[in-house]
């Protein structure tokens, strides 16, 4: 996955009562070794990284299957909102990170209003995705290291 560029206006902290067009989005701030997720969480947000960096990755027996790393400018979470189901990997802080939380209603408003093309594709795209990421876990399982990152 590339990295997206800023594509969602500058967030700001939610004053109480707060609203605009996009509505007004929060920034969090996660310490390092934080996790902003966990692996079969429900997907409530989707994050775009201001500063720090994110690992994504499974937990395979007692061992962390590292996915990829998401910096500056990328987006992560954003699966569990698209496609509905549980959080595929966990997301940690690697040092102090800050992020923009983009709630699932507005996602959700985003896609609704895209072209049905254009919101199957980014389906089609998710399930491929997560088929990677199965791919990605049988190879560590058996100890290969050919896979790359999926995320970087």
């Amino acid at each position: 996955m590339g990295r997206l560029r800023h594509t969602i206006p500058p967030a700001t902290r939610r004053p109480p009562g707060a609203d605009g067009p996009f509505g007004v989005l929060d920034l969090k701030l996660y310490l390092r070794g934080k996790d902003i997720f966990r692996e079969g969480d429900p997907g409530h947000n989707a994050y775009l990284v201001e500063a720090g960096m994110v690992e994504i990755w499974k937990a395979l027996g007692d061992r962390r299957v590292v996915l990829g790393h998401v910096g500056p400018g990328g987006v992560f979470g954003e699966m569990a909102l698209i496609d509905e189901t549980p959080r595929m990997a966990t997301a940690t802080a690697l040092g102090s990170t800050t992020c923009v939380v983009i709630p699932d209603a507005m996602l959700s408003r985003k896609l609704a209003s895209a072209d049905p093309f254009v919101r199957a594709l980014v389906r089609i795209l998710m399930r491929n995705v997560r088929s990677l990421t199965r791919d990605k876990m049988v190879c560590a399982a058996t100890d290969d290291d050919t896979v790359p990152h999926l995320i970087d």
